[in-house]
């Protein structure tokens, strides 16, 4: 086996460069978008390079020069483009009902309802064919989140594979008298799917991609994998500069980061000289997995380590699920609905499979795990990790593979392989013993209920009106082992849930004496009814919150209050015997927050949460308290990036 040699970090061509100076521009656009004149001063600064060449040529190297000169070109392009189109090409983020993109999403929708395929499998095969998650039953999307499979909901390089396939096979066959032809319609079609997709940035990165490769094919040239890297993050920052440094675009090109430069490394490792699919599909979700790990454990602070073997198994499935529902849509649409309905039962098969290994594996395999500090020991890790790609790309120079093909497989390259592989068994060895170590309390806070678990106390606070929630929040405590005593519950619409919890925790416990506490007078009558008033099941309406949660060094109050002016005496009470005892142990109010105090305002009440900021001393509250509405901790949770570090669900 010949093997080919490692790719190139940087771009090869003057092309690539111009990217690449577009690219670093619009990066320092991200961090500093306040700059006034931004886009001026680029364009003046890079004019006068650009005239003043002997002046500023004498800091450069000669081999440097001409590529320098390039990057600067790449700055104008940059600046003049934001200055003519300073918000790139016209994208609506709220389809228009009266647009083609809503017209065709809703006429897939159409043909998946009439298909007769259960409504899950329908909801499920709407997410594939229009790559986008928000349709999937929230369990299932939690599920592929913790299985590292949301991918396969989001458009990206492999729906676009699959569609441009799909459209070359046929297209080959109908322009069989020209070569390029068939390449330059697909594109067309290409971008058509992505306009009806409502241009999302991993299909603008993956369409790039397809875009700047077939026109090598066409033009007899080879883009260098750095080049087409740059050329697609350039379109991005250009066309689309809002999605630029997104969240989405940095996992959808540390993906393709991965498979260009990191897979090329493991493959030198990793059974050099056998070449095989299995191998190629275990280095393609190894590469993968490295290339999404720094967006995905900074910015969510989450990673799942068993995603590589899950990944192997679902996404061939995917491969096959994906071609055979774009042929069933198109005979729905434009043949009879018996033969439709044909394949629409090879099509349910699969769907039925790939849904029970979605949804059944993450549970087994996973190993998900959500943190809230830095986790040092795990980026430590990762680096050691990048250091050993380094390793590898300094051993296997570009001409000694060439000339060497077959590669020595030394106990050095063992060792090299063990600690790259290894990555993942540590980051689950150091989270679950640090889990098992600080026991964290679990909460699951929403709009209207918020749950809570710790020092053996399961608190469920507000209406229990969504399934959904409190099966994802008893999930949680599973990881836990359910160590509880006491279940306390506010509203009766959470009394059957109660129940059921009460039943799960006694089976895993038999020996445990578990109490149900609420402050529901309205359950009395039942509760007499049922012979059920004793000390497992009992109505104190003395009972008062907050929930105390476990920081890192002190215990953690949390005062959740819903706007409801009878209980705002009793809210004061609370408070002021908090302020009390910090006060005592030398707290400085000016300088320390110790306790939260959550507002779950419903909607027809009128107080306003930033007022309440405002006024807090004028309430009688003081400064030991930090106010935060439950919007706002929603938002937070979404952009984990802004949390709060002592608090452990801020």
């Amino acid at each position: 086996m010949k093997s080919s040699p490692l790719p190139r970090i940087f771009p090869a061509s003057e092309g690539g460069m111009v990217s690449l100076g577009i690219c670093l521009v619009g990066l320092l656009n991200r961090i500093y978008p306040n700059i006034p004149g931004f886009s001026f001063l680029i364009c003046i600064g890079s004019i006068l390079f650009l005239l003043l060449p002997p002046f500023f040529s004498r800091f450069i190297k000669s081999y440097l020069k001409k590529k320098f000169l390039y990057l600067i070109i790449g700055f104008l392009v940059f600046g003049c483009f934001q200055i003519y189109f300073p918000k790139g090409f016209p994208k609506e983020k709220r389809i228009n009902q009266n647009s083609n993109p809503y017209k065709f999403q809703e006429e897939v929708r159409g043909l998946l309802k009439e298909s007769k395929l259960p409504k899950e499998l329908a909801l499920v095969a709407e997410g594939l064919v229009l790559g986008s998650g928000k349709s999937l039953p929230k369990s299932v999307k939690q599920e592929a989140k913790e299985g590292g499979v949301l991918h396969l909901f989001a458009a990206s390089g492999l729906h676009l594979g699959i569609y441009l396939g799909f459209c070359l096979l046929f297209l080959k066959r109908v322009f069989w008298f020209s070569r390029i032809l068939p390449v330059l319609v697909s594109l067309l079609f290409g971008y058509f799917y992505l306009y009806l997709l409502n241009f999302p940035v991993s299909f603008v990165r993956a369409y790039s991609f397809a875009f700047y490769s077939m026109l090598g094919v066409i033009f007899y040239k080879k883009a260098q994998s750095s080049d087409t890297l740059f050329y697609s993050g350039a379109t991005v920052a250009l066309f689309f500069p809002g999605d630029y440094l997104s969240v989405g675009f940095l996992l959808s090109f540390g993906a393709v980061f991965g498979i260009f430069f990191l897979k090329p490394a493991i493959d030198k490792v990793l059974f050099p000289n056998i070449s095989h699919f299995l191998k190629d599909n275990l280095t393609l979700s190894l590469s993968c997995s490295f290339g999404t790990f720094p967006s995905l454990a900074y910015v969510f602070h989450s990673f799942s380590f068993g995603s590589i073997l899950i990944n192997l198994i679902v996404i061939p499935l995917a491969g096959i699920i994906l071609p055979l529902l774009y042929l069933c849509l198109i005979i729905q649409k434009f043949l009879f609905q018996n033969i439709a309905d044909l394949f629409w039962i090879i099509t349910d098969l699969f769907l039925r499979i790939l849904l029970k290994l979605v949804t059944a594996l993450p549970g087994k395999i996973g190993f998900y795990y959500e943190w809230n500090d830095k986790q040092t020991g795990i980026w430590l890790y990762f680096i050691f990790t990048i250091l050993l790609f380094i390793i590898i790309y300094k051993i296997f120079k570009p001409k000694d593979i060439v000339n060497n093909p077959k590669i020595g497989y030394s106990f050095f390259h063992f060792l090299i392989l063990s600690g790259i592989v290894l990555f993942f068994p540590f980051g689950v060895l150091i989270l679950s013993v640090k889990q098992s170590q600080e026991n964290l309390p679990v909460h699951r806070i929403q709009k209207g209920n918020a749950f809570f678990f710790g020092e053996e106390k399961i608190s469920i606070l507000g209406n229990c009106y969504s399934q959904n929630q409190f099966e994802t929040f008893v999930k949680s405590l599973r990881l836990q082992n359910m160590n509880a005593n006491s279940i306390f519950f506010e509203k009766e619409s959470c009394l059957r849930y109660v129940l059921d919890l009460q039943k799960e925790i006694l089976k895993t416990n038999v020996s445990a004496r578990l109490s149900v506490i609420t402050n529901e007078e309205k359950l009395e009558p039942w509760l007499k009814q049922i012979n059920a008033w004793n000390e497992n099941f009992q109505i104190d309406r003395s009972e008062t919150l907050p929930v105390v949660l476990f920081g890192k060094k002190n215990p953690i109050p949390v005062l959740r209050y819903t706007g409801d002016k009878k209980k705002f005496s009793k809210l004061l009470e609370i408070t002021s015997l908090y302020e009390k005892n910090w006060i005592k142990s030398g707290l400085n109010s000016e300088t320390e927050q110790a306790g939260i105090l959550l507002l779950d305002f419903p909607k027809w009440v009128k107080e306003n949460p930033e007022d309440w900021k405002k006024y807090q001393k004028l309430l009688g509250i003081s400064s030991y308290w930090k106010i935060i509405s439950v919007e706002e901790l929603l938002v937070r949770s979404h952009n984990q990036t802004l949390r709060d570090q002592k608090f452990s669900f801020l």
